[in-house]
């Protein structure tokens, strides 16, 4: 006896019949409604946020700590007429840029580095002491002492932005030792 006849017997449906299809068209229907559902929602994001958390910048003119919520993210602060308010990263790319600040709009915060050993947040050290003036305006990448973007990557970035401030150990380090093993 096979699923199908053990269900219409348990449903008072001997003998299959127009009963029988009906609850099985009934059934293909239901699922296909569930999968258009799935397929839209994950399609749409149906206020998914995407995963993210609260950022934390440092604003450079007020200096001061700042927390970019996902609804900022969602509701688009972040886009301005030249396109995205981050800058874009990336080995060669121009970096070290400011994002736009949802409050006042201009390009004045910088990304903070949580620490995965103390949870603490710290300025990367390529940015301590540098000043509003020390980035273009309009793009927000950090300048050199003769006013030219500083390209940022592999050969731009200083190794000590992966020590922490607070209790002095290598990020890098420390994801590289608790990293998940690979099961092979």
């Amino acid at each position: 006896m096979g699923i199908i006849e053990t269900i219409g017997d348990k449903l008072g449906l001997r003998g299959g019949g127009d009963k029988m299809q009906y609850l099985l068209v009934g059934a293909l229907a239901l699922v296909i409604v569930i999968a258009i559902v799935v397929i839209i929602t994950s399609l749409t994001g149906s206020g998914n946020t995407g995963g993210r958390k609260d950022t934390h910048c440092w604003d450079v003119e007020t200096n001061q700590e700042v927390v970019i919520t996902p609804d900022d993210w969602k509701n688009n602060k972040f886009q301005s007429q030249d396109g995205p308010g981050m800058m874009m990263g990336g080995p060669g790319m121009m970096g070290g840029g400011l994002m736009l600040n949802p409050k006042t709009g201009k390009r004045t915060l910088l990304s903070m580095i949580t620490c995965p050993s103390c949870k603490k947040r710290y300025l990367p050290a390529r940015y301590e002491g540098l000043a509003l003036d020390d980035f273009d305006e309009e793009t927000g990448a950090q300048l050199d002492e003769n006013g030219e973007p500083i390209m940022m990557g592999p050969m731009g970035g200083d190794m000590q932005d992966n020590i922490c401030k607070h209790c002095g150990i290598d990020t890098i380090q420390w994801y590289r030792d608790n990293r998940k093993k690979k099961k092979k």
